[in-house]
């Protein structure tokens, strides 16, 4: 099983991650996380860059974490499913179509014919979608000037968000859209009813 986390930074994807691993362990069931980019020896390089100073424009930013993405499909993703361990991983290709494509104003069918060729068929089962608001992203993280996301202005970001909720109202089945402003438990709770049904 392949289960996807997607959301704004500060929405608390990577805390539900760790949550679920932990709650999947507990029940003996193998589970194995990773986070894009990232994951790989070159994923790894990859962040650096990206969480660097260096400036990027949108067509380059987009090719690093396809680079990576590719790095992670083939070496981890694709040898783990086969193995039949349940996968779990923090961003996938949706964060290039909200990031780059609407945040960004990248070239969308560029990023769809790219995404494409890279992913094929390594879909994930079901994407969990932290939604948060900028106000509460205000409150909860403020903004990191460093960060090349976090810096950008409230329309990126609502930009970012209105694409996300657009997916998930095209892909109902597949996605699950959480409240980020409910209790931390609250939020792990549900998601781990709505896994245990596939499980």
């Amino acid at each position: 099983m392949f289960i996807v986390f997607e959301g704004l930074d500060g929405s608390g994807k990577s805390t539900q991650v760790d949550i679920l691993e932990k709650k999947l362990k507990e029940i003996s069931i193998d589970a194995v996380t990773l986070r894009e980019p990232g994951s790989t020896p070159l994923g790894e390089q990859i962040l650096e860059i990206l969480e660097s100073k260096y400036e990027l424009n949108p067509i380059m930013e987009f090719m690093l974490f396809s680079l990576s993405r590719s790095a992670i499909i083939e070496q981890k993703i694709k040898p783990l499913l086969n193995q039949d361990k349940i996968v779990i991983c923090d961003r996938y290709f949706y964060s290039s179509i909200a990031y780059q494509g609407a945040g960004r104003n990248l070239d969308t069918n560029l990023i769809e014919n790219i995404n494409n060729k890279i992913v094929s068929d390594i879909i994930p089962d079901l994407v969990i979608y932290l939604d948060l608001n900028w106000e509460e992203k205000l409150n909860r993280k403020g903004i990191d000037i460093n960060d090349r996301f976090e810096k950008e202005d409230e329309n990126f970001h609502n930009n970012v968000r209105s694409c996300y909720l657009e997916m998930s109202e095209k892909e109902p089945d597949r996605w699950i859209v959480i409240d980020a402003n409910n209790d931390v438990d609250y939020i792990s709770n549900l998601i781990y009813s709505k896994i245990s049904k596939y499980l």
